[in-house]
């Protein structure tokens, strides 16, 4: 066992080297679980199975996915002294053609070629960068997506991994608490609170003390964490590390979700390697600091991210909400103090503590620093998920970025923050800067980042109807007023939806929603009634038209053609 992180390093360094300089190709296959359920793992099958019948020497290694939802397939070629290109939809059957074609004939193929990635063009084929996709990104936690092969600790290493950890172990607790602090860091799981006042919650709470890694993302169209945990699994882990050395963390519970099958897979093997290389366990790098890390695959229970239910569910109990107080800090996982954070606010830690606080601080804008990870989904041309600075422009980000709807119709909104979150009408939104205080006063908070685009065939009443379904199946029904309140709703949105609404329905939904506000137990019955007030305030006239002229504007509630509705 290595003893020193200078040995760590050295290793590592010579595998990367090996394997950059071969002297051979290398084929990228960019996987996540949604590229594999694209057929990424039939591409790769289908690539190694051309270079055995071509007799062609190339090497293909499995790589993190860089979020390219749109182009699935993702694929990426670099030829010794030749410029990386990535291709987009790539099939088993167009496989055959471009491998010939480039690695044999020497023709990169532009019309499968979305760029190239470093410097330099090839053929006419653009910089990746200059793609409206990528021209707004700015990669922090996304930084080694693509890159390297996901939980290999050589690779990570060999890109500066855990050298942050190693110089946090040669300085005082606090003064690595100060540096996060000055990044101004807020947390990342929609709470938005101050990282570092969390963590200085804990730092002289009696052992043992626990830290709880909040992945448990059901939210629908948010998908980042389950991104970080599938595609660069130890920039989380280096994140927690250098976390639970400031704040004395006797043991992390990473809560994620079962059926997130790579993400889980991909935890485990990173902290295997972890504990061979002595950076989890006993006296880490021959300190005094040692922490242990456990990947916490749990069950499907919404409810399970609301932090309460979260200990309940590491502890092996049927996740439901605690009253507060006591606060976890003082009284968490097995009655012992705990610190909860998301995925990503700890994903952030290892970057700002190499780069500075001030570093972090100068990207975004004062209110909200730093980059935000956003989940892109709905009506648009490019779908996938993205890192861009806050502060820039909705406008940018939905048009630009995401390049318009994919139906080719106009924007009718966004819906943001998943089933606990809000919406908003596209007219509203498209002047706003993508900043946490203006969204959250339009009734649009961002929360973990997901953004649902509109176009003009979403039906409103039938989205709200959706998203509240989701509420009422996930309530654990532990309080009074979200486990009636939920399906109150439900019902309700249905009487809209059928024709069989009348106007004081909406009052209706209003009232019961500011009763589950004011007397649910925890945050999902306190927060489920903001999209329908959201959607409420923004779309009210999509909803009278459905009470008063029976018709459904999008044509999605009774007949689809936006005919009279129809009902028994």
């Amino acid at each position: 066992m290595p003893e020193t992180f200078t040995e760590i390093k050295r290793t590592a360094d010579a595998t990367w080297n090996e394997w950059v300089n071969n002297g051979s190709p290398r084929i990228f296959v960019q996987t996540n679980a949604d590229s594999m359920a694209s057929g990424a793992i039939e591409v790769k099958e289908a690539i190694q199975d051309t270079l055995d019948k071509q007799k062609i020497s190339a090497d293909v290694t499995v790589v993190g996915s860089q979020g390219m939802a749109f182009a699935e397939v993702v694929v990426d070629i670099i030829k010794p002294d030749k410029p990386r290109i990535t291709y987009g939809n790539v099939t088993p059957e167009n496989v055959p053609g471009l491998i010939v074609d480039y690695i044999v004939k020497d023709d990169p193929r532009p019309d499968l070629a979305l760029g190239t990635q470093g410097e330099g063009e090839i053929d006419g084929i653009p910089l990746l960068k200059d793609h409206p996709f990528w021209k707004l990104q700015y990669p922090i936690v996304t930084r080694n997506f693509g890159h390297i092969e996901p939980g290999n600790l050589n690779h990570y290493i060999a890109q500066g991994g855990y050298s942050m950890l190693n110089r946090a172990l040669e300085m005082e607790r606090e003064d690595v608490r100060k540096e996060i602090e000055s990044s101004v860091l807020r947390g990342r799981g929609g709470a938005l609170f101050p990282a570092a006042t969390k963590w200085n919650f804990m730092m002289n709470a009696p052992h043992p003390k626990y830290l709880a890694v909040n992945g448990e993302e059901g939210d629908a169209g948010a998908f980042t964490d389950k991104a970080i945990a599938e595609n660069d699994p130890h920039t989380l882990l280096e994140g927690i590390l250098i976390s639970a050395y400031t704040m004395g963390i006797d043991k992390s519970f990473v809560h994620i979700r079962a059926e997130y099958l790579v993400a889980v897979e991909r935890l485990r093997r990173a902290v295997h390697e972890l504990e061979e290389a002595n950076l989890v366990g006993e006296n880490i790098l021959g300190t005094d600091f040692s922490t242990e890390i456990e990947i916490e695959a749990t069950g499907h229970a919404y409810i399970c991210g609301e932090e309460t239910a979260l200990m309940d569910s590491v502890e092996g109990k049927r996740g439901t909400p605690r009253p507060r107080p006591p606060f976890p800090a003082a009284y968490g996982i097995f009655g012992r103090p705990t610190n909860i954070n998301n995925v990503k606010t700890l994903s952030y830690v290892p970057a700002i503590f190499e780069h500075g606080g001030e570093w972090f601080k100068s990207i975004g804008v004062e209110a909200a620093t730093g980059t935000m990870f956003l989940s892109l989904s709905g009506d648009v041309k490019h779908s996938g998920f993205a890192e861009v600075p806050l502060g820039v422009s909705l406008r940018e980000v939905v048009e630009d970025m995401c390049g318009g709807t994919k139906s080719g119709t106009s924007f009718k909104g966004i819906q943001t923050g998943g089933p606990l979150g809000g919406g908003a009408d596209w007219d509203s939104l498209k002047d706003l800067p993508l900043e946490f205080d203006p969204l959250n006063g339009l009734g649009a908070p961002v929360g973990s980042g997901g953004m649902m685009m509109l176009g003009q065939g979403t039906c409103i009443v039938d989205l709200t109807h959706n998203l509240m379904q989701f509420n009422a199946a996930e309530s654990c029904g532990k309080c009074f007023p979200c486990r009636k309140g939920t399906g109150h709703i439900v019902r309700t949105i249905n009487r809209v939806m059928t024709g069989l609404g009348k106007m004081e329905d909406l009052d209706e939904i209003v009232y019961m929603g500011d009763t589950m506000r004011d007397g649910s137990l925890c945050g999902l019955g306190q927060l489920a009634p903001r999209i329908t007030t959201a959607m409420l305030r923004h779309f009210r006239s999509e909803w009278e038209s459905h009470l008063v002229d029976k018709t459904c504007p999008a044509g999605v509630c009774g007949n689809l053609d936006g005919q009279e509705i129809t009902f028994s």
